[in-house]
């Protein structure tokens, strides 16, 4: 068993965790922004994309990162497909492919677009 200190410090610990991790994606966010020349919403967007690694990032967890409007669940649906439109001109058609009936993925090509553009700011 641990002591009650012990516990707190590793609650502080976690939360300290936490705080750096969303700190480190604020400033991936703002590299993207900058390097690919994107709002703020497409630089999260694209960034989940990236992290997940060429795997498929479900229609649900994109619209979600768009809010809700409750009883109009269409219209994130839609907002999300105008976000991935827009994200698509930006860094390339050929860069995200749907997955149909399930979601989104980056191409090899689309993450080495956004591989770059990380370690282009980073580099500067």
């Amino acid at each position: 068993m641990s002591c009650e200190h012990c516990a707190e410090l590793a609650e502080e610990v976690a939360w300290l965790r936490s705080e750096l991790g969303l700190q480190e994606e604020a400033s991936e966010v703002h590299r993207l922004e900058l390097s690919l020349d994107l709002p703020r919403q497409l630089a999260r967007l694209v960034l989940r994309l990236y992290r997940i690694n060429g795997r498929v990032l479900p229609r649900a967890q994109a619209d979600e990162m768009f809010g809700t409007l409750a009883g109009h669940e269409e219209y994130i649906s839609n907002i999300t497909s105008v976000h991935i439109s827009r994200l698509r001109k930006r860094i390339g058609f050929d860069s995200i492919t749907s997955v149909y009936g399930n979601g989104y993925c980056l191409t090899k090509r689309g993450r080495e677009i956004v591989r770059d553009a990380l370690l282009i700011r980073e580099a500067a």
